[in-house]
């Protein structure tokens, strides 16, 4: 928890909001924090810190808004809903939840925490028992804008790969 509460991440969200100091100056006390904490710990905390960190913000937290608009909003929620009030987790009981769909939400999160063990466990496994090097490059060099989106892309064109062999498999046994 430490981590998520560390002076880069309150510096690149707290301090531009606090503050009447220029964006190339927010960038350099980013840069700075960050150099700070990569030089202060093992790149494996790192990794996993940031790494909870983003399926915190951008899962876990939209993940649990949208339930919970669903869930005290019914009316407004199956405007939008592509199936309607069948879309809602509890169909049109106001306030209700299920015990289905808490099953839901619970093997979400326990997906999530297996994941992050896993990728944990691997990294340990590599370094300590097997005495490879690390497969964390966590740098203090900042990605550049162009560099995320070529990883990006790469990353996407990778995923597009990986399911058009799924599908050619599935139809070739299918035949």
């Amino acid at each position: 928890m430490d981590a998520l509460l560390s002076l880069p991440v309150l510096s690149l969200f707290l301090v531009p909001t606090i503050s009447s100091y220029s964006t190339s100056l927010n960038i350099i006390f980013f840069y700075m924090t960050w150099t700070t904490l990569v030089l202060s710990h093992p790149p494996l905390r790192v990794e996993l810190f940031g790494t909870a960190a983003v399926r915190l913000l951008f899962f876990l937290l939209p993940s649990l808004l949208f339930f919970l608009f669903d869930i005290l909003t019914p009316s407004a929620a199956v405007v939008v809903k592509a199936q309607g009030e069948a879309g809602l987790p509890s169909g049109s009981k106001r306030g209700k939840v299920r015990m289905k769909d808490l099953k839901v939400a619970g093997w979400a999160i326990l997906n999530i925490l297996l994941g992050f063990a896993a990728q944990a466990a691997i990294e340990e496994v590599r370094t300590e028992l097997i005495g490879m090097r690390s497969a964390l490059r966590v740098s203090m060099k900042l990605p550049m804008p162009w560099e995320m989106v070529k990883d990006l892309l790469r990353g996407l064109l990778a995923r597009e790969r990986t399911i058009m062999k799924h599908r050619k498999a599935k139809e070739k046994a299918l035949e």
